[in-house]
């Protein structure tokens, strides 16, 4: 079953696997609205059920971003580091208005998942930092280039110490001509490494492509994995 809601401009879209009980209940923070994309090409190579949350028409650089970061492109902008109280309004507002919906249905879900690309791939990555509320979590071609996010990570407490993380990226993502963005691979790696350092499983995979390619597929693909493993 499908709903729509929104909280002023952020959208949210919401599906419930009515058919089944116990479910993940996967939160997808995206750049547009996919949604139905997403839904048809899980379908395509999975045959596992689960309840999805796309929120979409937020401020994208903003809510994101852990902390402030000036704009990597000329005419870019800059990131303004609103992502811990993004993270406080999605456990706190979104979620709770997802459970009424579950309520009225009489349904329940499993545990919940985060999925994030590009940048919301950074904020599924955070998020371990803050909230201990995502059993699973995926990072598809995340924004890891972050300055200093490694260094975040080291000099930080996990909040959720049961977390399982998946990382993708392009192949091609590494040969950016952007100086920050070039160091993609190299972060991520080491990125993964200190997680696993601090107790947590990984694991990292990679597509073919630049950080532009078939990003609803490679979603698809994270998501598949976290639902059957």
């Amino acid at each position: 079953m499908y709903f729509d809601f929104s909280f002023k401009k952020i959208k949210v879209k919401l599906l419930i696997e009515t058919k089944e009980n116990d479910l993940p209940l996967i939160i997808y923070p995206s750049f547009n609205d996919n949604f139905n994309e997403l839904i048809v090409k899980l379908n395509n190579i999975t045959n596992k059920k689960f309840n999805l949350v796309l929120i979409y028409n937020f401020k994208w650089n903003d809510d994101l971003s852990p902390y402030f970061h000036n704009k990597i492109f000329q005419k870019g902008e800059d990131f303004k580091g609103n992502a811990k109280n993004f993270l406080y309004f999605i456990n706190n507002e979104i979620i709770n208005k997802v459970d009424e919906n579950f309520i009225n249905l009489n349904k329940k879900y499993s545990s919940i998942f985060l999925v994030g690309y590009s940048l919301a791939g950074l904020f599924a990555i955070y998020s371990l930092f803050i909230s201990d509320r995502f059993r699973k979590i995926a990072s598809i071609s995340g924004s890891l280039w972050f300055k200093d996010f490694d260094k975040f990570i080291l000099e930080n407490e996990l909040i959720n110490k049961k977390a399982f993380i998946y990382f993708s990226l392009g192949d091609k993502e590494e040969k950016s001509k952007n100086e920050v963005l070039k160091e993609v691979k190299n972060k991520t790696l080491k990125i993964k490494s200190l997680l696993e350092e601090k107790g947590l499983k990984t694991v990292y995979f990679e597509n073919k492509g630049n950080h532009f390619i078939d990003s609803s597929l490679r979603v698809a693909k994270a998501i598949k994995y976290l639902l059957e493993n």
